[in-house]
Order: structure tokens, then sequence, then C-alpha cells
């Protein structure tokens, strides 16, 4: 039998947020809407503008936008290209953000 402190301190320790690897956004390019969601999540803004679709991932002080297009043979999008809020510089820690907060939740 466990003394009634080491149980108490056990039910007291608090998890460490679960780390994220860094996904480079160029890695997105080519990607299907389907296959970015399943990275990203859901996105928080869409918009549609013939003929292209862009999909808007919000985090800390920076946004994502990831420009899809269709493939004309196969009328399926692809990601074509993506920009940043936060600058070309910032592109990574911006997109690492956004996969920390899918991942643990908003804080």
């Amino acid at each position: 039998m466990r003394p009634k402190r080491a149980a108490a301190r056990e039910n007291r320790e608090v998890r460490e947020p679960e780390r994220v690897a860094a996904l480079d956004p160029k890695s997105l390019i080519g990607l299907t809407p389907a296959a970015v969601e399943k990275l990203l999540g859901a996105p928080s803004a869409v918009l549609r503008s013939d003929p292209s679709l862009v999909w808007t991932y919000s985090g800390q002080g920076c946004s994502v936008q990831i420009v899809f297009y269709p493939d004309l043979k196969t009328a399926s999008y692809h990601a074509l290209k993506y920009n940043s809020t936060a600058g070309a510089e910032a592109d990574n820690t911006c997109v690492r953000n956004i996969l920390t907060v899918r991942s643990n939740g908003p804080s």
C-alpha cells in the first residue's frame, strides 16, 4: 500500500505540453486539401475565388494562407503556394505554432 503523500503528489503532477515536430511550409506544396487538413486540421477560414481555394490557419500573432488551384486534367485541387503574415523568415514558426495549438488545444 502506498503512503497517502505519494498518491497525492502523483495526482498533482502537471503534464508537459505535447511536443510537435516542425513542418516546413514548402512541404505543403502539391498536397490536396484533404492531405493538408490531415496535417493542420480544419482551417479557420475558407475563401473560394474562381479558380482558387484559399484556406487560412490562424496562430498566435500570425496566420498562414494556403492557396489551392485545380489540376486542369483531373479538376482536383492541389496547394500551389502559401503566404504568411509572419514573413518568410517566420513561416516555420507560425506553422509550428498552429500545429502546437492543434495538438494541445487552445490555450
